[in-house]
């Protein structure tokens, strides 16, 4: 079953490094894997969002969460979905993990 997952950041969760141009560049990762009861892994993504800010956009970029999309594809059943998410500039992580039941 296909979900559609959609993911908020927090601004003050993603660094902006300045490039030469007065933009500023974020990278985010994002690790997605679905587990069976018994830890047998069923399916992973894996994704690298890149993303650019202009100096005139800046402000209002810090005051709205950062929205990503990502699709994943679920067995059907009892499963573990866990999910991590990377700031590749400052390399912070964090994980967690959801219990789903997937419908046929």
């Amino acid at each position: 079953v296909r979900y559609d997952l959609a993911f908020s950041l927090a601004p003050d969760q993603v660094s902006l490094l300045e490039a030469p141009d007065g933009r500023r560049k974020g990278s985010v990762e994002f690790g997605l894997a679905a587990y069976d009861g018994e830890g047998k892994m069923l399916n992973t993504i894996q994704q690298t969002v890149k993303f650019t800010v202009n100096p005139r956009e800046l402000a209002q970029f810090l005051q709205r969460p950062l929205h990503v999309p990502l699709k994943f594809d679920l067995p059907s059943g009892s499963i573990f979905v866990r999910v991590g998410v990377m700031d590749l500039a400052s390399q912070k992580m964090g994980t967690l993990e959801i219990p789903q039941s997937v419908a046929k």
